[in-house]
């Protein structure tokens, strides 16, 4: 990246499949989440990519994929999670052999409070004071539909989604 006067790695670190970023404060995480106890990131294997970045001048920015991509995260606190159906029915995944549950239900105030817990724990390992937190290729259809979101958003149509992830954004 030096070489070619790169000097920010956006490090993509947790998706929808894998949470492999150790954190010590959710040991669960990486034990449910991670494709395997060998794909996992420990702080140390952290702190020396953020060292060796230093030393070229590159700065390392954490991602942390939310609302949607968080399937992984789910393994581990499943509460957190919107249901999502293709047919509104259970078992019945919107994105075929992907899951049926994967972005967070903006309704509970567990979710804040973990997501406020994981950048906290997130911010000790990375010192740059940025931290991008995705929100990209959210399926909105699942806030929509999920009686949970529906209920304390009723007046909300799929095309004013915005006005979801602008409340979950805050």
């Amino acid at each position: 990246m030096a070489y070619n006067k790169l000097n920010v790695l956006h490090w993509h670190v947790v998706d929808d499949q894998s949470w492999p970023l150790h954190l010590e404060a959710f040991p669960n995480l990486t034990l449910k989440g991670a494709y395997s106890p060998r794909h996992v990131y420990s702080p140390e294997d952290v702190r020396s990519i953020v060292e060796y970045a230093r030393l070229r001048g590159i700065r390392v920015i954490p991602e942390l994929d939310t609302p949607g991509h968080t399937q992984a995260l789910g393994k581990a606190f499943p509460d957190v999670l919107t249901p999502c159906y293709a047919t509104n029915e259970p078992g019945t995944a919107a994105f075929g052999r992907f899951a049926s549950f994967e972005i967070l239900d903006p309704t509970r105030n567990f979710t804040y409070q973990l997501v406020h817990n994981l950048l906290l724990e997130i911010r000790k390992l990375f010192p740059d004071p940025y931290v991008h937190l995705g929100m990209d290729e959210v399926y909105y259809a699942c806030w929509y539909y999920a009686d949970t979101v529906s209920h304390n958003h009723r007046n909300i149509l799929p095309s004013q989604s915005n006005e979801i992830i602008c409340y979950f954004s805050q």
